[in-house]
């Protein structure tokens, strides 16, 4: 009976720890996060994006870059 209650341990311990692997949202605009998702240094704070809100952060980065350069 013992060994029930270790097992079942351990399957919760596993399922606890696959929840918390991986984000879940984006930290941007809250929509779920499926596949792929990018992390990004923003404030001096780790954010996960999705895909959308990447492609943008990339655009504005681009911007402002291309707006020093001139």
């Amino acid at each position: 009976m013992e060994w029930a209650y270790v097992a079942i341990g351990v399957i919760v311990l596993l399922v606890l720890g696959a929840a918390l692997a991986k984000p879940s949202r984006c930290t941007i605009c809250g929509n779920a996060i499926k596949k792929k998702y990018h992390t990004w240094q923003i404030g001096g704070k780790k954010h996960h994006l999705c895909p959308h809100c990447n492609s943008s952060m990339e655009r504005k980065q681009s911007k402002q870059a291309m707006s020093k350069f001139k």
